[in-house]
């Protein structure tokens, strides 16, 4: 004989576990969305006197200019990124900047923001030349991707033919 009641139990167990597996699923797509959307990467990139990181497709592109260095980067959100290495960097900019880093000894770290754009200046102790990170594109979407991409900046220094970098992080400061 067919049992309706035992039938009814099993249908909505059924259901319960199709809910529960959703709910587990949309939950485990969001703690992927979080690590993908954190594009945290150590250095890969090695500019002289600093390094930073960058991501699997993110664009980059290196010039070099009669005296300085610049690296021209497309991240996510299309945000674009340019990071002169030289030792005129543009100081207007950064008259009414606050300072960004109390961990490193350094001549300067200054930034300053806008609605969608970051400038951001270091130099290092002595004659180093400086860093000057120019950010277009940075809306509120792609805030994070900008956090990111700042806290991968290192100091280093050369040792003969090697370049050490240190852990500290240049611009962790930055809100």
């Amino acid at each position: 004989m067919f049992n309706f009641s035992r039938s009814l139990r099993i249908y909505y167990g059924f259901l319960l576990f199709m809910v529960c597996g959703i709910v587990v699923a949309a939950s485990n797509q969001e703690q992927a969305a979080q690590v993908k959307a954190s594009r945290y990467v150590y250095c890969n990139v090695y500019a002289g006197t600093v390094c930073f990181g960058i991501g699997g497709g993110d664009e980059l592109t290196m010039s070099l200019p009669i005296d300085f260095t610049i690296y021209d980067l497309t991240l996510p959100h299309s945000v674009k990124v340019r990071v002169y290495l030289g030792y005129n960097p543009k100081m207007d900019i950064f008259e009414s900047a606050k300072p960004c880093s109390s961990e490193l000894e350094v001549t300067q770290c200054r930034y300053v923001t806008s609605t969608s754009k970051w400038d951001v200046l270091y130099a290092g102790k002595g004659n180093q030349p400086s860093v000057h990170v120019h950010i277009e594109g940075a809306g509120d979407d792609a805030k994070q991707v900008v956090h990111d991409f700042l806290g991968n900046f290192r100091p280093c220094n050369r040792e003969g033919a090697s370049i050490k970098c240190t852990d500290k992080r240049i611009f962790a400061a930055i809100d």
